[in-house]
């Protein structure tokens, strides 16, 4: 369970970090919603649905893959 959700992030854009879809309830006692996975709910991880990974190439350290949605560098 990921409590707080994240700003930005949503069941329609993201999923667990296991690859399954994520369930975005209300948890009346922390009066807030929070995300679930659908495998397995102790699951506290998530990655964006759309994701592409993109190798560049950097003048000092060789190949490094980039993902282009959120320009992060993943290696």
């Amino acid at each position: 369970m990921i409590y707080p959700v994240p700003q930005g992030v949503h069941p329609n854009t993201h999923c667990c970090g296991c690859g399954q879809p994520l369930l975005m309830p209300w948890v009346h006692v922390l009066q807030d919603h929070v995300l679930w996975c659908m495998a397995d709910p102790a699951h506290d991880t998530y990655q964006a649905k759309h994701s592409q990974i993109r190798t560049l190439q950097h003048p000092e350290r060789g190949e490094v893959e980039v993902d282009e949605i959120t320009g992060e560098e993943m290696t």
